[in-house]
């Protein structure tokens, strides 16, 4: 007998269709075995898909605490926000869960979700230490120059910091050559980024190493962006935009030691799975 498994597609981090990060949600009472989770993931071949499962009851509409995990085509992942925004839309909108805020347990800790100007993530911050500009970092990225360089503590990501929102825009990586600079250099992810006129930041984040050549819009990149911009602009509360050819919208705050993601959602595919 086929099992049925209900399965969601989200925009994150946009209000209309085709933009934003597109992740699927898929909310089952029990923990699905490891590989048909990277299988799903696979399957649906998006950068993440979150694996969602209520604890202490099975009602999803009336729990407020979640086990979630995400998942690569290729491989799991420690943190990822557009697909926890994804996750928060379709518990709060689809299945109507009535608490106020929901906890999520992930392998980076607990993260607390909330309806707030769309919705509301408060996830650890990432503090970053200014590095020595890498070699042969820019020839992977076809650039002259850059301005700074920085490596995450936590999730090891190397920020780029280049001179205008033009020069984020126009990037075309050698995605070859970036994947070989990761595995030798041991960051996960590139983030570039400038400071704007219209934005406080806009930025990019490519992550080869992990089969996402360009991520479209990056929660977990902002918990870096924000305290980074943060002391350079000297601001808690900012505006950011990926600028990817599918473009991503956020409002992000500083809180300490946490980083609010703020953000809109749109549910636009549902089905599901037969196996």
């Amino acid at each position: 007998m086929l099992q049925k498994i209900r399965i969601y597609q989200i925009d994150a981090f946009t209000d209309k269709p085709f933009h934003g990060n597109p992740a699927g949600v898929c909310i089952t009472p029990q923990s699905l075995d490891d590989t048909l989770m990277q299988n799903i993931a696979l399957e649906m071949n998006l950068s993440e898909t979150a694996f969602v499962v209520p604890l202490e009851t099975t009602d999803v509409e009336s729990c407020s605490n979640f086990s979630l995990r995400w998942f690569t085509p290729v491989q799991e992942v420690e943190l990822c926000g557009h697909a926890t925004l994804a996750t928060t839309k379709v518990l709060f909108d689809v299945y109507k869960a009535k608490a106020e805020k929901i906890r999520f347990q992930t392998k980076s800790g607990e993260l607390i979700v909330s309806k707030r100007e769309g919705f509301c993530l408060d996830f650890p911050v990432d503090l970053s230490d200014h590095v020595k500009k890498p070699a042969s970092l820019l020839k992977s990225l076809n650039v002259p120059m850059a301005e700074d360089y920085a490596l995450s503590r936590t999730l090891k990501m190397l920020l780029i910091r280049l001179a205008s929102k033009e020069a984020v825009a126009a990037l075309n990586p050698d995605f070859g050559l970036l994947s070989k600079f990761e595995k030798s250099y041991g960051n996960h992810g590139f983030i570039v980024t400038a400071k704007d006129t219209e934005f406080d930041f806009v930025s990019r984040f490519f992550a080869p190493g992990v089969g996402i050549n360009e991520d479209p819009v990056t929660g977990s990149s902002h918990t870096v962006l924000t305290p980074y911009w943060a002391k350079i602009l000297g601001k808690q509360a900012m505006k950011a935009c990926q600028v990817s050819a599918r473009q991503g919208l956020l409002n992000v705050e500083l809180h300490e030691d946490r980083v609010y993601l703020l953000g809109q959602a749109i549910v636009v595919l549902e089905g599901e799975l037969l196996l």
